[in-house]
């Protein structure tokens, strides 16, 4: 599901992504987001 996701984004009109990085930045974004949640979800014992 995450991969349909990445690739059915809409990249034209997101800031940033004219730069050559853009879609790692992207992906380093949402892979920081999803570490944030599951060290959250820890640490409340809900995971």
């Amino acid at each position: 599901m995450e991969r349909n996701s990445v690739y059915g984004m809409n990249f034209h009109v997101i800031p940033g992504l004219d730069l050559s990085w853009g879609f790692y930045a992207m992906m380093l974004f949402m892979g920081l987001i999803f570490i944030g949640m599951i060290v959250y979800f820890r640490t409340r014992k809900w995971f």
